[in-house]
């Protein structure tokens, strides 16, 4: 956990919603839809096991993952909420009800994708490969 957090932090939602309060006290996140996604998607889902006490800091984290059986890559949360603030994904209903197709190739852990398919919606097509 950052050091400067004073959130006493009781479950992966309270850590989920502290992340995103400390992403917009800092500048990092401006629209209320991007925290609003960091709030609901659970960074800690996306970490290798015995790393889960990084899952909320605001720093990248590369480590070996024993399941996958690769290493794992997340960029810090604010580097992530940069991107979907550049990105401005809208929810179909926000886009007069016309659908969205959004394509992520990557090399994580899925994080990013969780939190653009959070803003896309159910209604949007939402593709992510993970290489």
């Amino acid at each position: 956990m950052d050091s400067s957090d004073d959130d006493e932090l009781r479950t992966d939602e309270d850590a989920a919603a502290a992340l995103s309060r400390r992403l917009v006290s800092r500048g990092s996140c401006s629209s209320s839809r991007v925290a609003a996604a960091f709030a609901r998607v659970d960074r800690s889902k996306f970490v290798p096991r015995g790393h889960e006490a990084c899952a909320w800091d605001d720093a990248p984290l590369r480590a070996w993952d024993d399941v996958s059986d690769c290493v794992v890559h997340l960029s810090a949360p604010s580097i992530y909420a940069a991107a979907l603030e550049a990105l401005d994904l809208d929810a179909p209903e926000a886009n007069h009800g016309g659908s969205l197709s959004f394509l992520n190739v990557g090399s994580g852990s899925g994080y990013f994708s969780a939190l653009a398919a959070t803003l896309l919606g159910p209604g949007a097509v939402h593709v992510c490969v993970e290489l």
